[in-house]
């Protein structure tokens, strides 16, 4: 059978671009292209007339690819048409299925074009040669036929016969040429072995793949290459072939000639003889290494932590999964959970850079302290995952959590600046019955925080009560949430006084929550989880306008009154967009004096984005809203940030107040609050002490200099109603203050 000048090719996808690019590129190179979307009008066209070759996508709606092949296949008139199929199915199982319908060669998307034309030129060559051989075999029965019924008659026929067979035989050679010139031409490594592995033939390819010639592993064993570690699995991988049309394929390392390993991806066929027995393998490899290479990134990066390259929270519990099935009933480990204290105080005040410096450093001390067997992950942010499989007994993981604590309590220098950090760690023992890893770490998660609630820079051992403790919290959060949501909270005011006339100057707001069941829930408990649950800010804004409302009502009632109200504002208020615009929108909704209003900043406010906390404090105080910083001296507030910011009133934390008593007054505490004071006055500041709790504390203060303060000594915190008693009582005495704001 002779090749058409211009072969026709029938392209099937039901991708128009695909279509239109394969297209162009085969027309181009001179092939008379023809292309259809889908299964159905692909049979009707190869029925109608019988292309060269089909490029056959595999999945299509109503008929896929496969499906296709097989109908080509079962049709006389299209079994013979070679098929090549195009997908981004990429397994093996898919190629498998797809040779085993009955196609030629199969080409991955996204695919490059030069491999195209070149995989389909080589099959039009394969299939060209095969069809004279097929039509070369007929015509040779036919004509053995014939010389035999004229051998019969004439022994004359005899030497026709003979010189017609050296003629086929002529055409057979020139065949198996036309065969050996496509193997020897493409860049895959093609091979033929014995059942040993010996090589019995092997492309020129393979100089280009190995390194080696042809001639230098002609007779050597291909199971001599392979990696030792692959060599075992791949023999027995060959030995499970089964007869035609099977086809195996193993993926192993083999050795090049300069001792480098690559990854080679094998096609191997068993080859029968006449008694269908497998005597011969025929193979064909392709130089995957690159992919492989590809791959092991991809996973890298899917299993472990970019900055600390410590496993990720992925393949941590993927161990912890490993070590409770592997351990169930005999073997025992411990999982602890690590957890960086005031790690982000430090990231802000630092900056990020120094921040991910220093969690490389605590990583590489943690790594210090690992056995070969133990398994160390970033778990996420600030938390570390530490898996101590093979342990008799709960005192060793105890250990290496005392440990740990003692290597962090050691300063880590960043940039020539030392830092010194704690961790709070939270010990689950296997012991217990889990079903899971999940399980486990979420107890571990539970113990730190525990242990975080303790104070920080400890650790603490999973009990079941802690389980029931934190569905509590959850409970107390999904309560707080209805209380924001249907008004149950309240704002108290606590007093603050002129220390030395004792008259009202303002009071600052305080939120308070009754709970319907469980009574006063403490601030301390409740502020804390509003941080974390992201409601401080919805309750932080319901606490500005609940005071400026009362405010502005108790001036309408007390028309002498002009005292203020101080307000509490979390360091998350003043980071989120539009809170300036949200107290100014407060006081225009209320019509309150904004001088009456007093707003206290913690000092981690002023050291978390320094230049939008500062842009927004001078925006408070243009419109003469008084800012107060909270808590000074317990935090991380310098000189350069009260010069930065535009503070009024600096605030002495009670910690400094409930140090003076008669026999300590002296104290260090003393120095501090004189410290302030000073620092105050030279700044044009004033100052309110927190906490009195005594006339002693209350004179000590005055003898030092300070003008206000609020504690029990003058008024617990109390319900508007009852503040508005008391002023009602103070009018009637007229004692109320009439230039606080």
């Amino acid at each position: 059978m002779q090749p058409r000048p211009n072969p026709i090719i029938l392209i099937v996808d039901d991708t128009a671009e695909n279509l239109r690019v394969l297209a162009t590129a085969l027309s181009d190179q001179g092939y008379d292209v023809r292309g259809v979307i889908n299964g159905e009008m692909a049979l009707r066209v190869a029925q109608a007339n019988p292309p060269d070759l089909i490029l056959l996508d595999i999945r299509m709606p109503a008929m896929d690819g496969y499906e296709v092949c097989r109908r080509l296949k079962a049709s006389q008139q299209t079994q013979a048409i070679p098929v090549i199929f195009l997908s981004a199915l990429g397994e093996s199982l898919d190629k498998v299925q797809a040779f085993a319908v009955g196609g030629v060669d199969y080409i991955t998307k996204p695919f490059q074009l030069e491999e195209v034309l070149v995989r389909v030129k080589t099959q039009l060559a394969l299939w060209t040669a095969q069809q004279t051989v097929r039509q070369l075999n007929q015509n040779l029965e036919q004509q053995v036929q014939e010389r035999t019924a004229e051998l019969a008659l004439t022994n004359q026929a005899l030497c026709q016969e003979i010189e017609e067979r050296k003629r086929i035989e002529q055409h057979l050679r020139e065949s198996e040429a036309r065969y050996r010139l496509v193997a020897e031409h493409i860049s895959d490594l093609v091979g033929l072995h014995n059942l040993d592995g010996h090589y019995l033939y092997v492309s020129p390819s393979c100089q280009g793949v190995l390194g080696y010639s042809a001639e230098m592993l002609m007779g050597h064993n291909f199971y001599d290459l392979i990696h030792p570690e692959d060599c075992e699995r791949v023999r027995l991988q060959i030995q499970a072939l089964q007869p035609p049309p099977q086809v195996g394929r193993f993926v192993c390392r083999v050795a090049q000639q300069s001792g480098d390993y690559i990854w080679l991806e094998t096609l191997a066929r068993p080859v029968l003889n006449d008694q269908g027995m497998i005597t011969q393998l025929q193979t064909v490899s392709r130089d995957i290494t690159r992919r492989v290479q590809i791959e092991e990134q991809l996973r890298h990066q899917a299993l472990y932590d970019e900055l600390t390259q410590l496993p990720n929270r992925t393949l941590f519990l993927e161990r912890v999964n490993y070590a409770l099935h592997q351990g169930q009933g005999h073997q025992h480990f411990a999982v602890l959970f690590i957890d960086i204290d005031r790690f982000k105080l430090i990231n802000d005040s630092l900056g990020h850079v120094t921040g991910d410096q220093l969690l490389v450093s605590v990583a590489h001390i943690l790594t210090q302290y690992l056995r070969p067997v133990d398994t160390l992950a970033r778990w996420g942010g600030d938390e570390f995952g530490l898996l101590l499989p093979n342990l008799d007994d709960i005192t060793s993981a105890i250990t290496m959590a005392t440990a740990i604590q003692a290597g962090l309590a050691q300063p880590i220098q960043l940039d020539q600046q030392p830092v010194v950090v704690s961790a709070s760690i939270g010990i689950v023992w296997s012991a217990r019955h889990y079903h899971n890893g999940t399980e486990i770490l979420r107890d571990a998660d539970t113990a730190m925080y525990r242990a975080k609630s303790r104070g920080r820079a400890c650790y603490e051992v999973f009990d079941p009560e802690m389980h029931q403790e934190m569905l509590h919290r959850l409970t107390l959060e999904h309560d707080l949430r209805q209380a924001l949501a249907q008004d149950q909270l309240e704002v108290y005011y606590q007093p603050q006084v002129n220390l030395r006339t004792g008259q009202w100057l303002g009071v600052e707001a305080l939120a308070r929550w009754p709970h319907p069941k469980q009574g006063m829930i403490s601030p301390q408990v409740f502020i804390p989880m509003a941080e974390e649950a992201g409601l401080i800010g919805a309750i932080g804004e319901w606490v500005l306008r609940t005071t400026c409302q009362q405010l502005h009502q108790w001036q309408q009632y007390f028309p002498k009154l002009h005292f203020f109200g101080s307000v509490n504002v979390a360091s998350h208020q003043i980071h989120r967009p539009g809170f300036f615009e949200t107290v100014a929108q407060v006081l225009a909704d209320v019509g309150l004096d904004p001088t009456c209003l007093h707003l206290e900043i913690t000092e981690r406010a002023l050291i978390e984005d320094t230049d939008h906390t500062a842009e927004v404090l001078s925006a408070l105080r243009q419109r003469q809203i008084q800012l107060s910083l909270d808590d000074f001296g317990t935090g991380y507030s310098s000189l350069s940030y009260l010069q930065r910011f535009p503070l009024d009133i600096l605030k002495i934390d009670q910690s400094f107040v409930g140090k003076l008593q008669p026999e300590r007054y002296q104290s260090e505490s003393g120095g501090i609050i004189w410290a302030i004071l000073s620092l105050a006055k030279g700044m044009n500041m004033t100052v309110v002490a927190e906490g009195i709790e005594t006339a002693y504390q209350q004179q000590c203060l005055l003898d030092m200099g300070c003008p206000i303060g609020q504690g029990h000594y003058f008024s617990h915190p109390l319900p508007a109603k009852e503040i508005t008693a008391m002023l009602l009582q103070m009018q009637s005495e007229d004692a109320i203050s009439p230039e606080a704001c």
